[in-house]
């Protein structure tokens, strides 16, 4: 079997072991990080009490091999790297560059049919008079709304699968790993003259954007933000490193608030003990990104706040076992606190062709082999909040 098959099967055991002792593996596995996924499986193996032998056997025989898959060390440099051990983040200068000067004598006719295809794009949802943020708004949108995640499964393109790691195959068959929706934003970035980095993680597994705006850096997560939930969309280090971890000392400093939307948007509620029914409210009206800020939040009253926020999330995620909901805490800048929070439903993940027929079947035979460990399909939900206040 090879490596990233085996993986993929280690994974889906862990899963099937999380459904059958409740652990947090789901949570983490609908989250998508890989380093959240191999601490769910090994605490899954850990935890276990089953009598399912074969299948803990399995799990745990597997961790070791998950973990040379995702040892490599990190790098300090941007380009020529490689996440997953499968998708290589590749310099697209010469794309951008040709798109600038007009001149496409040194392109192979890959690199031109990328490029005719991503000039398309511009030309489509880029009007005169934009603002850079506006431009990158409307790129994030695209990307988010426009493609479909590679499952590394079953694929209907005729397309490889380190093409989803790529602009080319990203911009033709509209499928992409996270390699491929950030290589592909930060192409188009650059064809515009907006300044962008690809980052990647310290464990080499995840890749999002840097991209710089009125002389300040951010960092937004189209991979992560399907949707455009807006939940990774221009945030600051202290934000974004909640849930994301990199080489600091490379990466160029994320500071800014201006162009985080949340922060931007913000609600000023009287105090903390109106955040229930301020919430309440976004959820009914359907609301998914929403924020608000407390004034002079005394530092006196920040565990309150947090038992408060803390209360909520857990309210949110025992009553509706389709949602999740997540938070974080940042500052605006005139340094008040501001907490911001996405609330999503997940819907399952059943194809959009396939008959009702077909799908009883499916269950049918899986609750026939799997007996008490079968959980039908009805969508997932990861809850909890993320740091510290002001973090």
């Amino acid at each position: 079997m090879k490596k990233s098959t085996k993986i993929f099967a280690v994974i889906a055991a862990a899963v099937i072991l999380a459904a059958a002792l409740g652990s947090a593996a789901v949570s983490a596995l609908a989250y998508r990080g890989i380093s959240e996924v191999r601490q769910a499986v090994e605490q899954s193996a850990k935890d276990a009490e089953t009598s399912n032998t074969e299948l803990k056997d399995f799990v745990s025989e597997s961790i070791d091999e998950m973990r040379s898959a995702f040892s490599q060390e990190d790098v300090a440099q941007e380009n020529d790297v490689c996440i997953a051990q499968e998708y290589w983040i590749r310099d697209t200068s010469a794309i951008s560059e040709a798109y600038k000067s007009g001149d496409t004598s040194a392109l192979d006719d890959k690199q031109k049919e990328t490029l005719k295809m991503a000039s398309d794009l511009i030309d489509e949802i880029i009007t005169d008079g934009m603002t850079d943020e506006e431009k990158e708004e409307a790129v994030y949108v695209w990307l988010t709304t426009k493609l479909k995640g590679e499952t590394g499964m079953l694929t209907v393109v005729p397309t490889s699968s380190a093409e989803s790691g790529e602009p080319f195959g990203v911009l033709k068959y509209r499928t992409a790993v996270c390699v491929g929706y950030a290589t592909t934003f930060r192409l188009l970035m650059h064809m515009m003259d907006i300044d962008c980095m690809v980052v990647h993680d310290t464990s080499l597994s995840h890749s999002w954007d840097l991209v710089k705006l009125d002389g300040e850096w951010y960092h937004l997560d189209c991979y992560f933000d399907t949707g455009a939930t807006y939940r990774h969309f221009n945030l600051n280090d202290a934000a974004m490193s909640n849930d994301h971890e990199w080489n600091t000392a490379f990466f160029p400093k994320a500071a800014g608030v201006k162009y985080n939307r949340m922060v931007r948007e913000s609600v000023a509620l009287d105090d903390i003990y109106a955040l229930p029914e301020f919430v309440a409210g976004k959820l009914k009206a359907g609301e998914e990104g929403f924020s608000c800020s407390f004034g002079d939040l005394k530092e006196e009253d920040h565990p309150a706040a947090m038992y408060m926020i803390t209360r909520v999330a857990e309210l949110i995620n025992m009553t509706y076992d389709d949602m999740s909901f997540e938070y974080y805490w940042t500052q605006n800048s005139e340094g008040g606190l501001v907490l911001c929070m996405f609330c999503r439903k997940y819907e399952s993940d059943i194809p959009e062709d396939l008959d009702e027929k077909s799908i009883e079947k499916v269950e049918d035979s899986l609750e026939k082999a799997f007996g008490d460990i079968y959980f039908e399909s009805d969508g997932y939900s990861s809850g909890g909040g993320f740091g510290e206040i002001g973090g």
